[in-house]
């Protein structure tokens, strides 16, 4: 039986991967406790600022951390025959 052979690019495509993916997981996160925040303001503060930039930062850094993912299995730049 043949080992299957893992290069180093292997490693780093999954370790790439991986951060994306706990990225991605954070910033969802991150994201829907803003979203109650913005539903549910805390009543000491007496209203929720919406220029904070909790909302702006969480929704540009899961597309940023998910970007990658989506693109990781196509060739050439192109999914299924659509060019982006």
């Amino acid at each position: 039986m043949d080992k299957p052979k893992a290069t180093p690019k292997d490693f780093f495509l999954w370790a790439g991967a991986m951060i994306a993916l706990y990225a991605g997981i954070f910033s969802f996160i991150t994201l829907l406790f803003e979203y109650i925040n913005q539903v549910f303001p805390d009543k000491v503060l007496g209203y929720y600022d919406p220029y904070a930039g909790g909302v702006a930062y969480a929704m540009a850094s899961l597309i940023v951390a998910t970007y990658p993912l989506t693109r990781a299995g196509t060739k050439s730049g192109s999914a299924a025959g659509r060019s982006f």
